[in-house]
């Protein structure tokens, strides 16, 4: 009998106010650019992400 296993990416990032702003960012952006890229050469893949929105006050 042939059996499967799925796998699902998930990712959170850190929240935003743990760096600053272009650090947060850049983060953010590199993360989109290369799930985006993983999803063009897997199209089978199934991707989620989730995480809470945080409101940090930085001085």
């Amino acid at each position: 009998m042939k059996k499967t296993i799925h796998f699902i990416g998930n990712a959170d990032l850190d929240p935003v106010c743990l760096c600053d702003r272009p650090e947060g960012l850049n983060e953010g952006i590199t993360f989109v650019r290369t799930m985006l890229d993983l999803l063009d050469e897997f199209p089978e893949m199934t991707f989620i992400r989730g995480e809470s929105t945080l409101s940090c006050n930085r001085k």
